[in-house]
């Protein structure tokens, strides 16, 4: 990594990309003739970015190569700038982490864009860190496009959650009620839900790197994505998606709140696009069942 003025440049798999260093905003991003990762640096005026063996000089406001150099005759070795040494390879490790995560994301982001409904069995266990107390729970989850889900409960007690994207239905059979209120209203924070109720765009709300520990090292059939919201959201301070590596789906969403308090939820038996009826994301009370409308706020 480099930096003239107010702009990073970073090589990363293979390209250079610009980036304000106030905002984090990408201003350009160029393609190399090459495909390992580059070590970077810069005059001001243009950037050099040397691959294994090649050396590029690139237009540092533009983004256009200027020129092209194959080191013939030195092999392959990885072309250093002044000053790169320890600090070259802590960006080329910094790099090589960005691009996992990126291409993780945006394999997520494919699978979720490409999906219109999905059902699956979900296992739930809620840990409350004050009172040392774990709750788990189990049932059928089903989800379309856009914003619809239901939460059918079969474990400890029956219980429905269901929504049309618009209106929220809490029924307890258990209690003969069901508590009816708008989906904006019901709930807190819709950011820990609304990737599973279709809205695929991961970085718009969070900012995301991969866990990396000796579990996700020992199987490579998982990444686990680390979400931190990038503004203040009520009930979520962090959340992890763990993901598969087939498909790249998401298998299980851990929840944290402010006080320590952690939801999982594991699925199962996961379809995609089983072709969902829209009748599933509505409710219609049984007879002798009592209606609850919360007052609005």
């Amino acid at each position: 990594m480099a930096r003239a003025g107010g702009t990073l440049f970073l090589g990363v798999g293979g390209h250079v990309v610009a980036v304000d260093a106030a905002t984090g905003e990408e201003i350009w991003r160029t393609k190399l003739k090459s495909t390992t990762f580059t070590t970077v640096w810069s005059d001001g005026k243009r950037v050099y970015a040397g691959a294994q063996g090649e050396l590029f000089c690139v237009d540092a406001a533009a983004g256009n190569v200027l020129w092209h150099n194959t080191l013939k005759g030195l092999g392959r070795g990885i072309v250093a700038f002044p000053g790169s040494g320890l600090e070259a390879a802590a960006a080329v490790a910094a790099a090589q982490a960005a691009a996992a995560v990126d291409e993780a994301v945006e394999k997520v982001e494919a699978t979720c864009a490409q999906t219109q409904d999905l059902s699956a069995r979900f296992q739930q266990k809620a840990t409350n860190r004050t009172l040392n107390e774990d709750r788990d729970a189990s049932g059928v989850f089903l989800a379309k496009r856009p914003g619809k889900m239901r939460w059918e409960y079969q474990k400890p007690e029956p219980r429905l959650f269901v929504t049309d994207g618009k209106t929220l239905w809490d029924y307890s059979p258990a209690d003969k009620q069901v508590r009816v209120q708008e989906v904006a209203q019901a709930l807190t924070s819709r950011v820990p839900m609304s990737f599973l109720a279709g809205d695929c765009t991961l970085r718009r709300d969070f900012d995301i790197s991969l866990v990396e520990n000796a579990a996700t090292r020992s199987d490579p059939r998982i990444r686990i994505l680390d979400l931190r919201p990038k503004r203040p959201e009520a009930g979520i301070a962090r959340m992890f998606l763990e993901v598969s590596v087939k498909g790249y789906m998401v298998e299980k969403t851990t929840v944290l709140d402010a006080y320590g308090n952690t939801t999982v939820i594991a699925l199962t038996n996961l379809k995609l696009n089983p072709g969902l009826s829209d009748d599933q994301f509505r409710f219609t009370p049984p007879a002798g069942v009592r209606v609850v409308a919360p007052d609005k706020p």
